[in-house]
């Protein structure tokens, strides 16, 4: 019992002391950046080099996926969302939709990005 207290005690304090600025930059360093800030439900953005996946389950889904506006700057050239859904890449072009039915899917960019671009969309279940 005194074991305990002298010395696991004093360790988890300081464990827990050390970590704490870490998690506070980690935090707001996220909190900075539009990528990752809170989304609603149903909602994504895409930045370079990002993927999300919006489903890993045990049998089919139907889902529908809508690549929206495309940047939150104006920009000419417009980059398409991939939809990878069991292996098998779909491309969905801003303000399209797609329907894929699928036990995984995956959005990435479908092409380079520049640096202040993102790309957004929703997806939701279909039944």
């Amino acid at each position: 019992m005194k074991l305990t207290r002298t010395v696991i005690l004093p360790f988890a304090v300081a464990a827990g002391l050390a970590a704490a600025p870490l998690v506070y930059s980690m935090d707001s360093t996220m909190l900075d950046n539009p990528l990752y800030q809170e989304l609603p439900p149903g909602e994504f953005v895409l930045g370079n080099g990002d993927d999300k996946t919006i489903l890993h389950a045990k049998s089919d889904k139907h889902y529908r996926i809508c690549g929206g506006k495309g940047s939150i700057y104006d920009r000419k050239a417009q980059v398409p969302i991939n939809v990878v859904h069991d292996g098998v890449t779909s491309v969905v072009m801003p303000g399209d939709c797609i329907d894929v039915e699928a036990k995984e899917i995956k959005l990435k960019p479908g092409g380079k990005l520049g640096d202040d671009y993102v790309l957004t969309g929703k997806y939701h279940r279909m039944r």
